[in-house]
């Protein structure tokens, strides 16, 4: 919604990922929402934005990414983009005491989640599970040919997800 009001401000959007696929993902997403008007990708995206959103904030625990997000961030922070929002979106971080003391923001909790959740187990190919917004019904699904995989295997699962393509 911050974004869409900026753009109707005729106001550019950074729209920060730190996973390839879900960048990918998202760009095709906005692209195919937003192209009819006039919204593409190019250099001079950079000039004049007002928005920064950081989706799956919580990679600043993760070692590889953590210190170029917080590197990215302390730029944001400079002088002169001191007119820049940025809103962090994140499942779960942990210490989060120690991160709004840093990045000093106002925090929103919401237990909603747009996207249904599973848990469950992987046994001989098939995941059986249950969802957040069925509690108590179990469901299964078939993840690979049973007669591919020995049961416990994490090698044969991983063998198994080497052909398949995430969308």
């Amino acid at each position: 919604m911050a974004a869409i009001s900026q753009a109707t401000h005729h106001k550019k959007i950074i729209y920060l990922l730190p996973l390839r696929s879900p960048a990918e993902e998202k760009y095709r997403h906005f692209k195919n929402l937003y192209s009819s008007y006039g919204v593409e990708k190019y250099p001079e995206i950079l000039k004049d934005v007002s928005l920064v959103i950081i989706d799956e904030m919580q990679a600043i625990n993760h070692p590889k990414w953590g210190p170029l997000l917080e590197d990215i961030i302390e730029q944001l922070h400079k002088k002169e983009l001191a007119h820049l929002r940025i809103i962090g979106l994140s499942a779960f971080i942990e210490n989060q005491k120690a991160l709004l003391k840093w990045f000093p923001a106002r925090l929103l909790i919401s237990h909603k989640s747009p996207v249904e959740l599973r848990r469950g187990i992987v046994r001989k190919g098939i995941f059986k599970y249950i969802t957040s917004k069925k509690k108590n019904i179990y469901q299964r699904e078939v993840f690979f040919k049973p007669e591919a995989v020995r049961d416990n295997c994490f090698e044969d699962y991983l063998l198994e997800t080497e052909g398949l393509k995430l969308i």
